[in-house]
């Protein structure tokens, strides 16, 4: 072997030298694993976090930051409309005529979704293409259930179908931001 040191290591994760020979680098190849485990493990979280980010120059373009920007808009009026109507909804509460348990049921979901959109909305002006995927369905899919609360008939009160028209209108500028070619175009890549 000549002057090769043999390492081993024991349970307590220090590397000993069997002839006693000069282990001073032994440190420097403990750290540089330590290094590399370390890094093995943040792009494993990566992996499984899976956030895909967009680069600063696709980020900050002024098309980019515009549609950014409208949808935080909608997504918070949606948000807004959402809240009072549940804020309404639990002062009328004693009034059976004008709150039904479909009105709980469907001013609960509103809110819900609400939240949701707006935190995709703010996660995808961040690059977060995930947040972006995620925010085309969930507004696609309310809007949808949005035009079918207002077409049918005699489900919901009128003051209930209003509410619903209008963040439907918050709904359909989101998806319509979110499909414009210039943010489809940035998050195509991730």
């Amino acid at each position: 072997m000549g002057g090769a040191c043999q390492l081993y290591f024991n349970t307590s994760q220090t590397a000993n030298c069997r002839r006693g020979e000069d282990i001073g680098h032994i440190s420097i190849v403990s750290s540089s694993l330590n290094q590399h485990r370390a890094m093995s493990r943040l792009k494993r979280k990566d992996d499984i976090m899976n956030t895909q980010i967009l680069d600063e120059r696709q980020l900050n373009h002024p098309r980019s930051r515009m549609a950014f920007h409208r949808v935080k808009v909608f997504a918070l009026c949606y948000l807004g409309t959402s809240v009072l109507t549940f804020v309404a909804i639990i002062l009328l509460r004693n009034n059976t005529a004008i709150v039904t348990p479909a009105v709980w049921i469907r001013g609960t979901i509103v809110v819900a979704s609400a939240c949701l959109t707006t935190f995709f909305a703010y996660q995808m002006a961040r690059g977060r293409s995930r947040a972006y995927l995620r925010l085309r369905l969930v507004s696609a899919i309310m809007l949808v259930a949005v035009v079918v609360i207002v077409a049918l008939p005699g489900t919901f009160p009128l003051w209930m179908k209003i509410e619903q028209g209008i963040c439907g209108l918050f709904l359909l500028g989101i998806v319509v931001v979110v499909n414009k070619k210039c943010l489809r175009s940035a998050f195509a890549n991730r």
